[in-house]
């Protein structure tokens, strides 16, 4: 038993599969840099499949392999996506290259996920008028290109970020309905309404387009009109899911004191539209991710904030004149006792609604809300 030793025959176990850098990135690039020199013209499929589907199917098996570790990608994104913005961007490529260079980029955006992909998108203001050109020109009935879609949605819905007033980017000339704010709002009421990945994007861009300051009072109570009468309607099924998803973003990312003065109506349309008796289980659980939102609305908007008292912060040149003993003004929290804070917190009346509908919910179903 002595000669017996454990430490020779039992190794360690550890992450024996997981990676340690992105060793492909150079192939990466060099598929993405082969894209400039792609054609308009379709050469003929090699045993099914055609010279552009390899190179596609090499970059997808290269990608996937880091699902379960993005994060090494994050060194050579910027590379990456530099390059095939300058695809898209560039008047001498053919559209086939920039179709393919958005579906490059989707695939990425698949690993890594849309929040780190927007941080290394460019999202100056000359950026604004040619996507928003491009998006325009596109089809949203072709299934073959939907990936350009659905990427230049998440590029519009950084670049709308641009903090200053859209109106600057028009033109003297330009009618009502062709400024960029009047575009881009038929764009986001366009693709709410299709039934690809591009619906989501739309989403996150109906949220942050609609929420700023230069259109949230114009634009943002007729798209909640406009989503509502869809939504109220009989017989649309499916076709209700866009707009509910668009209004479960606004209320995700709006401020609550802009969205306290909608939440009373959007709340009736949830009950009207009757969401219980939905055939669509993914359409009732966004019914439900709604009224719960709504609720949070309510009562994050009411809620009772502390206040810091400032003491004193700027002490006089004099020593002398320093207040000492029980002249010293510290900071301190004003909390109120409890009978007090009692008094001053309302319960919205509507909130006995939206608990009842979340219990009935759960209980005619298996959904769970989180």
């Amino acid at each position: 038993m002595d000669e017996f030793n454990t430490e020779d025959i039992i190794e360690p176990i550890g992450l024996g599969c997981s990676l340690e850098r992105f060793v492909e990135w150079k192939e990466i690039l060099d598929l993405v840099t082969s894209l400039k020199e792609t054609t308009e013209v379709t050469e003929q499929p090699v045993n099914g499949r055609s010279n552009a589907e390899k190179p596609y199917e090499r970059f997808r098996y290269i990608v996937d392999q880091y699902k379960e570790q993005p994060h090494l990608l994050d060194t050579y994104l910027s590379q990456i996506l530099d390059e095939i913005i300058f695809i898209v961007r560039g008047n001498n490529f053919c559209e086939r290259s920039k179709h393919l260079a958005f579906q490059y980029m989707r695939l990425i955006t698949n690993v890594r996920g849309t929040k780190v992909i927007l941080q290394h998108l460019p999202h100056s203001a000359q950026d604004l008028e040619p996507v928003l050109t491009m998006l325009e020109n596109q089809d949203e009935k072709d299934n073959n290109n939907w990936e350009t879609r659905y990427c230049l949605i998440l590029w519009l819905s950084i670049i709308v970020k641009i903090p200053f007033h859209m109106s600057r980017l028009d033109s003297n000339d330009v009618g009502k309905d062709s400024t960029v704010i009047q575009r881009l709002y038929n764009i986001c009421k366009k693709y709410a309404m299709v039934v690809d990945l591009c619906r989501d994007a739309c989403a996150y861009l109906t949220s942050q387009f609609l929420t700023r300051t230069d259109t949230k009072d114009c634009l943002l109570p007729e798209y909640f009109q406009w989503a509502c009468d869809l939504i109220t309607q009989e017989n649309l099924n499916w076709m209700r899911f866009g707009p509910m998803l668009s209004i479960a973003a606004i209320l995700k990312y709006g401020k609550r004191e802009d969205l306290l003065p909608y939440a009373p109506k959007l709340l009736k349309t949830m009950m009207t539209m009757n969401w219980k008796s939905e055939p669509y289980r993914l359409c009732r659980k966004l019914a439900m991710k709604v009224i719960q939102r709504i609720g949070l609305t309510f009562l994050k908007a009411r809620v009772i904030s502390w206040r810091y008292k400032r003491g004193m912060r700027i002490l006089p040149i004099d020593i002398s004149q320093w207040p000492t003993g029980d002249h010293i003004k510290t900071p301190a929290l004003n909390v109120k006792n409890e009978d007090e804070a009692e008094e001053d917190l309302e319960v919205p009346a509507e909130m006995e609604d939206i608990i009842e509908e979340l219990m009935q919910g759960l209980r005619d179903s298996d959904i769970t809300v989180r």
